[in-house]
């Protein structure tokens, strides 16, 4: 039933407020909802703020829900750890209180020996304490919940839905009323991240007549059955199911016992392949303490059981017990399976941690035993067949270099590269003492002087950490701790930590210091003199400010972002050295490239260091603009011309999956709260729609304000009570709407936990574009693959490939908007069952609270899904993106014709010579205008052409474009014009040499000052203003001394060594080696003009060096390296020009 024309308040009114009726509930608001309903009044919830039980204090930001809080006498409490949450909730229920105590698996142990403190949790009086215990096998694979509370005699419950978790609250009441114990409800972490569809019933109203019940009811004793045996309350609560007996005296070939979420996986599994019915099932609800009477009445009628947990071997544990029992009493049981499998004739399947929650790959690894219930199953015809081209994709690892796994290899990485310096120093120091680093499990290196090196991380430090640092203080060796501080602010600080640990006596031996671990060269400086005394040295390595991976710091810099929907205040810095790219590089790597130096790169230093060895020193002096750091301050968002007051809007499409009875959508990445904002519109509208929605998410950090993914299934209400795994099992997935592309490729292959996409029936829309945090080659490689896995995977008229994340930085000033441009696509395609009306109103409202301009960039996102065919046929370049596309090859030569009329009177005065010259030069490579890469090099070598000039006047231009004239002469388009195509871009790197001179020229250049205005999308008319910086390094060696000086400017320095530059000679410009760089490839290109005949061999050399310089490694190529490179293809092209006449000739001989 829709929710239109029904109250919209009382429609949207937390879950928690509502009294009846069907509502989209997060499995942290069934938690209140239960506890709410309890018929037990519960007043104190503590919890550790860390995900993702961070998501159970939002429930309450809602002001209606803090009311419904505050009227059941109910209080949320932060606490610092598990430990501390679980000794309030004991404590509260030594007072007479009812409370509930949540447990991240990570924390479990230290948790768990607090209730063992206690005397095994055996309450006393009214009160009561639940313990909510995560199960994250992947996180903490030695942490298992089920066997920490089965040691302690802890009552067990594992909900299998988010249903179930609201009524499991209840029933943990219950059990640990009658049982006097505390009682733990475990949560597997993939139903914690889920969100369901749930028919709610009224809350607890506490009035007088109930006080006076509640008081009855605690004066009335219970019957000391319930009191003291767990399982009479299990089987009256009817919590362990049975299903699908056999009668007495049948055996069954197969049996399944499942708990927690397998229940769901299996249920679903077999209502899919319709054996409903057919395979006996006991489904655990209370897995400790074991029903051995349900447990034996499953045995003894099967002829095998299989234990289906998210662990495997835990539960198994004790049904082996009670099996074996049975066993040694004279009992025919079944044969009891786990981890390993029957074999299927090839291999012997295992079950690994969380596959049996997974009905794909449990579906895979027991699909062989279906058939001997069901020989005519075929179940191998039904499973979705895998993609070999898409499984191979290789991917990088999610979140690799953000969180503490990124900052703690970084560090190691640091370590490692310190302890490479001893090394050599080592080598080349016969006489001094050598220093050696032993690190991790490297082998102990030969040295004089041994330092240890240990790495921690914050957390570990805050446990461990102290007794490290009293034993490393009294130990007479030198020792380095590396600590990286990072991770949450809900542990001591370090360095407090770290000088109360030190004994009075020890602390002259101990030094502590502080370092930012994006700046690696001052981090590095800081080991290397850390390693050099004695003692004890504590390293701190923080993120920071601003933050690059702290997980937590990142999401709070983009929230405000997020807020407003646009960046205010815009900074980028980058190399003053990009200013001479031929081909400008994307800004994200330009920035990446300009942060090496740290966290604040345009910071003054000035250095003085003692020559250690003077003799034949002499007076140097070098100077250049090192960084440019730029400012772009906007007073008001943009609006896209497309969304002006008066522009139409698009039709309403029609809608494709209208009459499907389940639709089901993976979202690749998301940012806010789970399970992301695109994800919670689309919920919303399903919920507007009278659907039943479904929803789950993985918060798995895979970039700044970034996470890994969502899915979201829409039902009919009718369906609510059917077993539907939340998970899209493989290849059935209606709709990919992929955010992140590296992300969007995984969840099509390479993932074996995804899959979720099928050539006859998945819709794609998807970015193309990478994300400003994207800039290794890995990611450039996965994210290529993305149309070639599209093309395997997803319907062939149905892929919509586009760069959005561009097209928001240049419409919308920020890539953050890229996931509600896409859910306005895929709606705009048809793809989405929900009306125009109900999609709108459900992004009004995740707009409304507090996450600007989502409308604006849905109604967007229809635009660009109706005018997808322009914007598909733009031509890309490097370093641009289909929203633009490269400058016209016209527009550029009257940009460069405009910029040298306004550069001065000698510069008009050569104009006309310079024009001439151009024309020349693209009438001589005028063929390759019919392909992109030659049309590319005619860029390339205007661009080159109109750089020479600057660098070294009309002489400098004409002896480039005599050069590419050369080659042309030479070039034949029968072999495809290999050397126009490829000889342009090195030869005009190499004769660019990046001198004082030149970096100037080009930093205070027309020509830069558009370009950056360009990146930035800077606009005076909004009331953008720019302003620009530079880092300028002097450096200078004399009197045995080296003097450095970095100071800030504006750009008068390069202004005047520009105004200047005519009086320095051209023959001194550049250093010696750059000059040598130089004559090596003009004489090169000199000599593939004259030899038309290797015209092949001199093409393959070019087009080696053209790859180094879309690379940006050309340059580091010295003269010898590229003479051994010319001197390789051209000798290897000879011997195949030999092998091919020879196997001519004798093709030839009779």
């Amino acid at each position: 039933m829709s929710v239109f024309g029904r109250d919209q308040n009382d429609v949207w009114a937390p879950p928690v407020a509502r009294a009846e009726g069907f509502v989209l509930c997060t499995a942290f608001e069934a938690i209140f909802k239960g506890i709410f309903e309890c018929e037990w009044p519960i007043s104190d919830v503590y919890a550790p703020r860390k995900p993702p039980l961070d998501m159970l204090f939002r429930v309450l930001v809602e002001p209606r829900a803090f009311e419904v809080a505050e009227r059941h006498g109910l209080t949320l409490h932060a606490c610092v750890d598990a430990t501390r949450a679980v000794e309030l909730a004991l404590r509260s229920a030594a007072q007479g209180k009812r409370a509930v105590a949540f447990v991240p698996n990570d924390q479990l142990h230290s948790a768990m020996a607090v209730v063992a403190r206690e005397g095994g949790a055996r309450s006393i009086g009214e009160g009561r304490a639940v313990l909510v215990l995560e199960d994250n096998p992947y996180l903490s694979s030695a942490a298992c919940p089920l066997q920490s509370a089965s040691q302690l005699d802890l009552p067990c419950l594992a909900p299998s839905t988010v249903a179930d978790l609201r009524i499991a609250i209840q029933d943990a009441f219950r059990v640990a009323q009658g049982t006097e114990r505390t009682v733990a409800l475990i949560a597997h972490v993939g139903l914690l991240r889920s969100m369901d569809t749930l028919e709610v019933e009224p809350n607890r109203v506490l009035d007088r007549v109930d006080a006076a019940l509640e008081l009855r009811r605690n004066r009335r004793p219970t019957r000391s059955a319930e009191r003291e045996d767990p399982l009479v309350i299990a089987r009256r609560l009817e919590l362990n199911q049975l299903s699908a007996m056999p009668s007495p005296g049948e055996i069954e070939p197969w049996g399944m016992i499942a708990m927690g979420s397998c229940v769901m996986a299996i249920r679903h599994l077999l209502e899919e392949l319709g054996l409903s019915g057919r395979v006996p099932l006991l489904a655990l609800s209370m897995p400790h303490p074991l029903d051995s009477a349900s447990l034996m009445r499953l045995l003894s009628r099967c002829a095998n059981v299989v234990v289906l947990e998210p662990r495997p071997g835990v539960l198994a544990r004790e049904v082996l017990q009670v099996a074996e029992q049975a066993r040694r009493g004279g009992e025919k049981i079944a044969a009891i399976w786990w981890d390993r499998l029957p074999s299927d004739g090839a291999l012997e399947p295992v079950l690994e941690m969380n596959d049996a929650t997974r009905p794909s790959i449990l579906a895979r690894k027991i699909a062989h035993l279906f058939s001997q219930i069901r020989p005519s199953l075929a179940l191998q015809d039904r499973l979705a067949e895998g993609v070999l081209q898409t499984e191979a994709i290789e991917v990088p690892d999610r979140g690799e270099g953000i969180g503490v796994s990124g900052a703690m290899d970084s560090l190691r990485s640091i370590v490692m590269e310190v302890a490479d310096q001893f090394a050599l120093r080592n080598q080349d120091a016969a006489q001094e003492m050598r220093t050696g680093i032993i690190f991790e499990n490297h082998v102990a290196p030969e040295s004089d002087r041994l330092v240890v090196v240990e790495t921690w991380d914050r957390r570990r430090f805050a446990r461990e950490g102290a007794a490290a640092v009293r034993q490393a203080a009294r130990d007479a060796k030198p020792r380095l701790i590396a600590v990286c501080d990072l991770g949450g602010e809900d542990t001591p600080e370090i360095e407090q930590l770290t000088r109360a640990a030190i004994a009075q006596d020890s602390a002259a031996t101990v030094e502590i210091v502080r370092g930012d671990l994006n700046d690696r060269p001052t981090m590095r400086e800081l080991l290397r003199t850390a390693a050099l005394r004695d003692g004890l040295t504590v390293v701190i390595g923080r993120d920071g400010p601003p933050p690059r991976r702290d997980v937590y710091l990142l999401d709070r810099a983009f929230a405000e972002v997020d807020r407003m929907g646009f960046v205010p205040l815009q900074r980028a810095i980058w190399s003053a050295e990009a200013a001479c790219d031929v081909r400008s590089a994307a800004p994200s790597i330009m920035v990446e490239k300009g942060l090496e130096r740290g966290t604040n790169p345009l910071k003054s230093e000035f250095k003085v260091e003692m020559l250690a060895d003077r003799t034949g020193t002499q007076f140097q002096f070098h100077a250049r603009p090192l960084l440019e750091q730029v400012e772009v301050l906007r007073t008001k968002p943009p609006r896209p011309e497309e969304l002006q007051p008066g522009a139409p809007r698009p039709a309403p499409p029609r809608i494709l999956h209208a009459n499907s009875g389940r639709w089901r959508a993976h979202l690749s990445g998301w940012r806010g709260d789970p399970p992301g904002l695109a994800a919670l519109a689309l919920c919303e509208a399903g919920r507007s729609m009278g659907y039943r929605v479904q929803a789950v998410s993985q918060s798995i950090p895979i970039g700044p304000g970034r996470r890994a993914w969502s899915q979201v299934v829409f039902t009919s209400l009718d369906a609510i009570a059917t077993t539907s795994a939340t998970q899209i099992p493989y290849g059935e997935a209606d709709l990919v709407i992929g955010l992140d592309p590296v992300e969007t490729v995984r969840a099509l292959g390479p993932d074996p936990f995804l899959r979720v996409a099928k050539s006859n029936r998945t819709y794609l829309v998807a970015n193309t574009g990478l994300l400003d945090d994207q800039v290794d080659a890995d990611d450039f490689k996965a994210a290529g693959e993305l149309p070639m896995a599209a093309s395997y995977t997803c319907r062939v008229d149905g892929v919509l490939l586009m760069d959005v994340a561009n097209i928001c930085r240049r419409t919308f000033l920020t890539e953050r908007l890229t996931d509600l441009v896409l859910l306005g696509m895929a709606f705009q395609q048809g793809l989405i069952p929900v009306s125009e009306i109900a999609l709108e109103a459900a992004v009004r409202r995740i707009e409304g609270r507090g996450y600007g301009r989502c409308v604006q960039a849905m109604q967007y996102g229809r635009v660009l899904a109706t005018e997808r065919t322009r914007l598909m046929n733009l031509p890309l370049g490097v370093g641009e993106t289909k929203d633009r596309g490269p400058e016209g090859l016209a527009r550029l030569v009257r940009r460069i014709d405009l910029e040298i009329s306004e550069s001065g009177f000698f510069a008009r005065r050569s104009r006309g010579r310079f024009r001439l010259l151009m024309r020349e030069l693209l009438q001589a490579m005028s063929p390759l205008s019919g392909t992109r890469a030659g049309r590319a090099a005619r860029r390339d070598a205007v661009t080159g052409l109109h750089r020479c000039w600057l660098w070294g006047g009309m002489t400098y231009a004409e002896t480039y474009a005599r050069l590419l004239r050369g080659l042309a002469r030479a070039d034949s388009a029968n072999d495809g014009w290999p050397l126009l195509v490829y000889a342009p871009l090195p030869l005009a790197e190499v004769m660019l040499i990046r001198d004082l001179v030149f970096v100037a020229t080009m930093s205070t250049s027309l020509e830069q000052r558009r370009l950056t205005r360009r990146r930035l999308d800077v606009r005076a008319g909004r009331g953008d203003r720019m302003e620009r910086r530079f880092l300028n390094r002097i450096e200078a060696t004399v009197f045995g001394r080296f003097i450095r000086l970095d100071f800030r400017s504006s750009d008068w320095p390069a202004k005047v060594i520009r105004t200047l530059s005519w009086m320095v000679p051209l023959g001194v410009r550049g250093k010696l080696s750059q000059r040598a760089q130089r004559d090596a490839v003009t004489e090169m290109a000199v000599r593939a003009g004259a030899e038309p005949e290797r015209r092949n061999s001199w093409g393959a050399f070019f087009a080696r060096l053209h790859e180094s310089a879309v690379d940006s490694t050309l340059l580091a190529l010295d003269e010898k390296s590229i003479r051994a490179l010319s001197s390789e293809w051209l000798s290897a092209a000879e011997m195949n020009a030999d092998n091919d006449n020879s196997t001519l000739a004798d093709v030839k001989s009779p």
